[in-house]
């Protein structure tokens, strides 16, 4: 059981510290495609309040195949609110380092509408979109359009927003962060309940 707690306390540290150096370098562009790229990514404003207006990001899909594609458009978004440690720092990191992709914090803290949030982009063609969203919580996030299809994805520029405000606690936090982590607990602890048992009951056999 000590080994156990130990062997706990020791990932909880080499999540955490992992979770810093990740943040530390930023996002990467994605997996290159190679058959649409972004082009001309604006943001309406670099400087955003979770009272004032909505941030608008405009910007352009360049079709570079010959072919039609299927492509998805989203908002990614990281931020710097992790790197300092608290309660819910350590909580949310030792949940990255089991699941990568828990790196992208679009619905907990921003409320976003993408226009159009599906397209087909046609051989050589071109075609403009839309992304608005209202920041809930105050904070420095770096946002990026983010564009999928079945070969791959890509990413705009991006760019470094800080946003002031409130800085409540959001409800895809409580769900992200702690309803999550309690899940994992839950989840942990019956794992080692029923090795418990297992191995209990191999030992009255012998």
């Amino acid at each position: 059981m000590k080994i156990s707690l130990l062997m706990l306390i020791a990932f909880f540290v080499f999540a955490t510290y992992a979770e810093l150096e990740v943040y530390g370098h930023g996002v990467s562009s994605g997996i290159s495609t190679r058959v649409y790229r972004v082009e001309d990514e604006i943001f309406s404003i670099q400087n955003a309040s979770t009272e004032g207006q909505p941030i608008i990001i405009n910007g352009k899909l360049v079709s570079l195949a010959d072919y039609s594609q299927q492509l998805e458009i989203s908002l990614l978004v990281t931020t710097d609110q992790f790197q300092t440690w608290s309660a819910s720092t350590v909580i949310h990191n030792l949940q990255y380092g089991i699941q990568r992709e828990y790196q992208e914090h679009d619905d907990w803290f921003f409320q976003t509408l993408v226009n159009p949030a599906k397209i087909t982009l046609k051989p050589g063609e071109t075609k403009e979109y839309e992304i608005v969203t209202m920041p809930l919580k105050a904070g420095t996030y770096h946002l990026h359009t983010q564009v999928t299809s079945d070969r791959g994805s890509q990413l705009g520029p991006g760019q470094t927003i800080i946003v002031e405000g409130v800085a409540h606690i959001t409800s895809g936090e409580v769900y992200g962060i702690y309803v999550r982590f309690a899940s994992l607990v839950l989840l942990g602890v019956a794992g080692i309940v029923a090795t418990k048992k297992i191995m209990s009951n191999r030992r009255k056999r012998k």
